[in-house]
């Protein structure tokens, strides 16, 4: 097996070269694909590889994506972007994966997309990262790409570190949404999800529940995405003091079964609306579970530390100190590095 690694880059010169240096050890060859950087990202780029192309920007992700696979000339494809770095450990586990004998066409390998204080991932889930060079391995969408892992697919420990430096534009995504919804484009199941979510991170709430309402009515929805669209819509009416967004937790709960944050989260719920004691059942169950199927999405602070910590201050408010002490114990003993534990520590000491 070789490998073309790939990516598409604008005024990325503060991360490309962490990038390219992390890769060198397993890319049989780099493509770089330019969309228009007026920094020094492609003189940066030339230290590791000659095929440097650009491609005008059409506010579409897919294209810009697509072309750079079309350049790509080994028989596998491996695309990340300018702010992901490969660990050396999962270079040398790529490097074991050109062995195989019989190789996959889809690998699905983890995207640490989040990190804690110390470092640590807090959010992490499986993309489609390498692919066999054929006609399948085509990027859709014009935001939020992806390609459907087809044949041979196989799931791998094998990481990407996501670090970004800065953000992008607020309203970059949305504006490309919208500029295609003007063109009469209807948007499909996936980016209709994508297309609210974006409302989300801008601080329209309201917008936000109408937009997931009308996805939620849709046919052959992704579970992980219908899933996650539940919890936001209950996310929103908080953030707007709507009552009734309860229901939304309810309804995942009842179709995908328990899970950590859910259940934390109708904890969450029952302890604003005064109910301890019903909110306290739902932390220990959160305590107890393990990610339920419709978990795509991997936050880590649900398997454990975010439930417990409430389980700390529950039990401090209604008078049982020493049950608190021994909950907070348990967080000591398994995250002595997270902030609020060392907050906790010293109050308790």
């Amino acid at each position: 097996m070789r490998i073309s690694v790939c990516l598409i880059v604008k005024n990325e010169e503060e991360v490309i070269e962490r990038c390219l240096k992390s890769v060198v050890g397993f890319a049989d060859e780099i493509i770089v694909v330019d969309t228009g950087s007026s920094d020094e990202t492609k003189s940066i780029a030339r230290k590791f590889t000659d095929k440097i192309y650009d491609f005008k920007w059409i506010d579409d992700f897919s294209a810009a994506r697509n072309f750079a696979f079309s350049k790509a000339k080994c028989e596998y494809v491996f695309w990340l972007d300018a702010d992901d770095v490969i660990m050396p450990e999962d270079g040398e586990k790529i490097n074991g994966l050109k062995k195989e004998e019989f190789p996959a066409d889809t690998y699905m390998m983890k995207y640490y997309a989040g990190a804690d204080e110390n470092g640590n991932p807090v959010f992490e889930f499986y993309r489609e990262r390498l692919l066999k060079n054929c006609a399948a391995a085509r990027f859709k969408g014009f935001v939020h790409e992806c390609i459907a892992p087809f044949g041979k697919i196989r799931y791998s420990e094998i990481k990407v570190v996501h670090k970004k430096l800065r953000a992008a534009p607020p309203t970059r995504n949305l504006d490309i949404y919208e500029k295609n919804i003007r063109k009469g484009v209807v948007l499909n199941e996936r980016e209709q999800y994508y297309y609210a979510k974006e409302f989300f991170y801008l601080g329209k709430y309201e917008t936000c529940i109408i937009e997931l309402e009308k996805y939620l009515s849709m046919k052959n929805l992704y579970r992980a995405d219908e899933w996650d669209a539940m919890l936001t819509c209950f996310f929103c009416y908080e953030k707007t003091g709507k009552r009734g967004g309860e229901k939304y937790l309810f309804s995942a709960l009842e179709k995908f079964g328990p899970h950590p944050k859910t259940l934390c989260l109708l904890g969450d719920y029952y302890k604003k609306n005064l109910c301890p004691k019903i909110a306290e059942n739902y932390y220990k169950m959160s305590l107890a579970c393990k990610n339920g199927e419709g978990c795509f999405f991997h936050e880590s602070k649900y398997d454990f530390i975010e439930p417990c910590l409430r389980l700390v201050a529950l039990c401090f408010e209604r008078g049982d100190y020493a049950e608190a002490k021994d909950y907070h114990e348990l967080c000591k003993k398994k995250c002595p590095e997270n902030a609020s534990v060392i907050y906790n520590d010293k109050f308790f000491a």
